[in-house]
């Protein structure tokens, strides 16, 4: 503790600021860092697009399938109503699901049909 106390006795300025020069910083921006970088924010935003892609046309989605999110206005609702509407919302959940392990499972055939066939023909046909 008497180290401690030292240590900040010494580094407390005239203005009463703490000055420590504890660390430096070399090197700037290096091309591993803007990789990763790059990668971090990248699969961030796929993220969020692949959200707003389902969400976008969810209410058309719904709509069709006849899953309501909600009640019309105006309309009274027992127990039984709100259960179907809870029901209704794990059945959209499922449907979100199978839509994001589709476009995982559809990714990584298409790498394979696309390394084994060319991609050249994939993209001419």
């Amino acid at each position: 503790q008497n180290d401690l106390r030292a240590f900040f006795d010494t580094a407390i300025a005239a203005d009463g600021h703490i000055e420590v020069d504890a660390m430096t910083v070399e090197g700037g921006l290096t091309p591993s860092l803007v990789l990763s970088t790059t990668g971090a924010l990248a699969s961030s935003l796929m993220f969020g697009l692949n959200n707003a892609n389902m969400n976008t046309p969810a209410a058309a989605m719904r709509a069709s399938l006849g899953l309501p999110s909600s009640l019309p206005a105006g309309c009274a609702a027992g127990e039984a109503v709100h259960a179907q509407l809870l029901e209704n919302d794990v059945t959209w959940s499922l449907i979100v699901s199978i839509l994001c392990l589709g476009a995982l499972v559809g990714s990584a055939s298409a790498a394979y049909l696309a390394d084994g066939w060319g991609r050249r023909a994939f993209l001419l046909h």
